[in-house]
């Protein structure tokens, strides 16, 4: 099933996204969505999902706008978002994360009950946590190969890229337009997924164990 979503204040560009499950890393696209968080880090991927930073209660008017029903939050909220979300019957999945993966059979079953659409996805800056959860619900409900999944959302950089092919044994050149389409990229601003460092590589590691696992 298709649909479109107009972008942007008098967009004329319509995206159609897929409401399917398989997709895949090839037609992998991502645009920016203005209002839904506190650091213009909101992007929606070409599945459906609204990956997002720290949002408060001044943000939900656009997110409740975008569709969105369930919320898969990494890190703590203010009891004031958390009312704002109830008010308009938004469920919220608690999977808090620092350096290891945990809570991924919860956040599969509760994403199973949604659209891709309907689910966002939050952390501090929406790109490390977050993208260790968009990359796990790209493997176990859309049929990625795990390491596709993991360059989508890493951090374009050279160097991040080096360390994401040191830790999966590959070779990918950061300068495919299809590595790190799921980071920051599209809103203008630089960052993602990080792997350099004792955390976010077990982070990492620990959340391909939970993939390689997942039925």
């Amino acid at each position: 099933m298709w649909w479109a979503l107009a972008i942007g204040a008098g967009a004329a560009v319509a995206w159609y996204l897929l409401r399917g499950e398989c997709t895949s890393y090839d037609s992998a696209r991502a645009f920016a969505v203005e209002g839904a968080d506190q650091r213009g880090h909101a992007r929606r991927t070409a599945e459906g999902y609204l990956l997002s930073g720290r949002f408060d209660a001044s943000n939900v008017p656009v997110i409740v706008q975008q569709g969105i029903k369930l919320i898969i939050g990494a890190e703590e909220m203010e009891q004031s978002t958390h009312a704002a979300l109830d008010r308009h019957g938004i469920a919220y999945l608690p999977a808090y994360l620092s350096d290891t993966w945990l809570h991924g059979a919860e956040i599969r079953r509760a994403a199973s009950e949604y659209d891709p659409d309907e689910i966002m996805i939050h952390c501090e800056h929406g790109v490390d946590r977050t993208g260790n959860i968009m990359a796990h619900l790209l493997v176990t409900r859309h049929c990625w190969d795990i390491a596709d999944a993991l360059f989508a959302v890493v951090s374009p950089s050279p160097a991040e890229v080096e360390a994401l092919n040191d830790l999966l044994g590959t070779n990918r050149d950061p300068r495919d337009p299809r590595v790190g389409v799921y980071s920051l990229r599209c809103t203008g601003k630089g960052g993602g997924m990080k792997v350099a460092g004792s955390g976010y590589r077990n982070l990492i590691l620990t959340n391909i164990e939970d993939m390689r696992r997942a039925p």
